[in-house]
């Protein structure tokens, strides 16, 4: 209501995509967590969300008081694509502890991801933004104890010209974003 006549188009793409993307100058930003932050691009966080395990409510692990990584490896992981940062985050923990785990399955896209786990098909790990606060048929057990917590931000391309409608919705997420010396 407040800027009629601006449409927004809005693409739900892999990290890798939405990168390519970005620097054909397809779009005008990206939203999402960066683990590297290669030099052509400004990344400016506005989130941090823990990681969490999910599983079925009625998942033998929800009967823990503590999940270990140790506890995890005899159930099928469910993971996003094994070109996706939680694939490569979730691989280097277990490497890191020497603890083997298998992954069943992957799927794209967190919803994707939670209605398999709900069927009891197996189990995931990835961010707290995952859970919708709707009522869904998974129990959340954190795992800052193994995993970094994952920023997400906005992401730019150094340099990029901005129409005043992409300049406007960018302020919209940081109102500063335009004013600080680094951009």
């Amino acid at each position: 209501h407040q800027f009629p006549g601006i449409r927004i188009n809005l693409h739900n793409v892999e990290g890798q995509n939405g990168m390519k993307m970005l620097m054909a100058d397809q779009v005008d930003l990206a939203v999402g967590p960066l683990l590297q932050i290669p030099d052509s691009i400004n990344y400016k966080p506005f989130a941090t969300f823990n990681s969490i395990l999910i599983v079925a409510r009625d998942h033998p692990l929800t009967r823990k008081a503590t999940v270990t990584l140790e506890d995890i490896s005899p159930y099928s992981l469910i993971l996003p694509p094994k070109n996706q940062s939680t694939w490569r985050m979730v691989d280097t923990v277990f490497r890191q502890h020497r603890i083997p785990y298998s992954v069943s399955m992957e799927a794209g896209g967190w919803e994707i991801v939670k209605q398999y786990v709900e069927l009891g098909i197996g189990i995931s790990i990835l961010t707290e933004v995952c859970l919708t606060g709707k009522e869904e048929n998974i129990a959340a057990i954190p795992m800052d104890a193994y995993f970094p917590p994952r920023t997400y931000g906005l992401i730019v391309r150094k340099g990029k010209f901005f129409t005043p409608q992409a300049k406007r919705f960018i302020q919209m997420f940081d109102p500063g974003f335009f004013v600080e010396e680094h951009w």
